[in-house]
């Protein structure tokens, strides 16, 4: 291990990235808004891929040392990246016809020269290496000292990267926004910048610590933080308690459910039972609109439920409970749900280092949003169903994996058909995790009167009636209708 090897190829490598930086963070995404402008999108390629190769370059570089066949991996990171120049400078001409702007021309040749000289300085230091048989050999003690600068200039390109993505998606799906939303009076779906910054900075500083946080140990938290958050506050908490009101419980408890949820940092309490009873409202009638349907694929519902938001125009539309609009607790919640998982990552780095707090927290957060997300598109569109439900434009699908994974929210057929049942698994074999902790619960006097669909009194949904059980590969017309 040696701290100092290639000194000059290291030194020009991290002054490039701050060059690089100020180009991207100053100009590209601040100042000229690159990522809004269609004619510059074959120029924003070009620049996303300058910047997968710097990253590239840096993680080769500055936390190793490449000996042996990885050095000639830098050799030909260095030549594509003069073939990528080659390929921006043409772009520019036809993207910004008018010129750049002199404060982004001489930050581009202050970049230039930088990587001139840190190819030639590469192939100096470098090249007596080969020799030597191939590994790579980290620096020395401090290793997350070396890898910061890499996850900076990642998060930097990641955020162009997200920019971009999103002014696309924005772009094309502009003449296919959600119609019979905004139109009717229901509400309106707007961008949220805050909705996506939270996701991804969650996702890259998760990754970022996975190859120095993640261990048994580790895993096993993130999983019993996991199995608390979204098992017992999301799913049993939230969705069975409050929005269903499946099961009796004193204002404490209820409490607790609600912050066990906060801490999930899926979201605010309010939010979601918001948009839940919205969604009920129009998957419930023959006509939905686009945005709470699942006639469209996977990314445009990727980008519509990950980027956007839906604001009711009138609670009291969509049948949305006073009382949980106005409860003290949940609105304290709602206002202050990202302080509580940032809390708990503190914590945790304070007790056990902030790379475990990256893979606890942080990377945790980021699944379970991509998760919640993934499990609700897929249980709509492909899975088994047993029930049809008359009148419905989305009835869902059973998907036994994704069932069992989501403590029983994949079982979606079922629910679509008795919702008001706190067991959403209805066969033996789909085991409802959630339904579990509901009777655990309630052996201990936590939550009275469950009510479920076997149980004596329940009152199932009127237009939900038992089918054939069959697979369902494809988006079809309702089967209930």
């Amino acid at each position: 291990m040696n701290p100092f090897a290639m000194p000059v190829t290291f030194s020009l490598l991290l002054a490039l990235g701050v060059v690089g930086v100020i180009d991207v963070g100053g100009y590209h995404l601040f100042s000229l808004r690159l990522y809004r402008d269609p004619c510059a999108r074959h120029e924003q390629l070009a620049h996303l891929s300058r910047g997968a190769l710097y990253v590239a370059m840096l993680c080769l570089v500055v936390p190793f040392t490449p000996r042996g066949r990885w050095v000639d991996v830098g050799f030909a990171i260095f030549a594509a990246d003069a073939v990528n120049t080659l390929v921006d400078t043409a772009l520019e001409r036809h993207s910004r016809p008018a010129g750049l702007p002199h404060g982004e021309y001489m930050v581009h040749v202050a970049g230039s020269v930088l990587v001139g000289a840190a190819a030639m300085a590469y192939g100096f230091e470098a090249w007596p290496m080969r020799a030597q048989s191939t590994a790579l050999v980290a620096r020395g003690p401090g290793t997350w000292m070396w890898w910061l600068p890499v996850v900076v200039v990642a998060v930097v390109v990641l955020a162009e990267a997200a920019l971009h993505a999103h002014a696309r998606w924005t772009h094309r799906t502009a003449t296919a926004q959600p119609e019979g939303v905004a139109g009717d009076g229901g509400g309106r779906v707007e961008k949220s910048w805050t909705k996506a910054l939270w996701l991804y900075a969650n996702l890259a500083l998760g990754l970022a610590a996975v190859p120095f946080g993640l261990s048994w140990r580790s895993a096993a938290g993130g999983l019993a933080l996991a199995f608390l958050t979204l098992c017992v506050g999301h799913s049993v908490g939230l969705h069975r308690g409050v929005i269903h009101r499946t099961y009796e419980t004193s204002p404490v408890a209820r409490g607790v459910f609600a912050a066990l949820f906060a801490l999930a940092g899926l979201g605010g309490p309010v939010s979601w039972i918001r948009v839940h009873f919205t969604r009920d409202h129009w998957q419930n009638r023959p006509r939905c609109p686009a945005y709470f349907g699942y006639d469209h694929g996977l990314l445009r519902d990727y980008h519509w439920n990950l980027h956007c938001r839906f604001v009711p125009a009138r609670d009291a539309d969509f049948g949305i409970p006073e009382g949980d609009l106005r409860d003290p607790h949940l609105c304290f919640l709602e206002r202050t749900w990202y302080v509580w998982p940032l809390l708990l990552a503190a914590v945790i780095a304070l007790a056990f280092g902030p790379a475990v707090a990256g893979v606890t927290c942080c990377l945790r957060v980021a699944v379970g949003v991509l998760g919640h997300w993934f499990v609700g598109f897929v249980s709509h569109k492909v899975g088994y169903v047993r029930y049809g439900v008359e009148g419905a434009s989305a009835e869902g699908r059973n998907v036994f994996f994704l069932g069992v994974l989501s403590f029983g929210e994949g079982f979606h057929n079922n629910h679509h058909a008795v919702p008001g049942s706190a067991r959403m698994g209805v066969k033996w074999y789909e085991l409802d995790a959630g339904w579990l902790v509901v009777r655990a619960l309630e052996a201990i006097g936590v939550v009275h009167t469950v009510r479920a669909w076997h149980r004596p009194g329940f009152e199932a949904k009127a237009t939900a009636s038992p089918i054939a059980p069959r697979f369902v590969f494809h988006r079809e017309a309702p089967i209930g209708s």
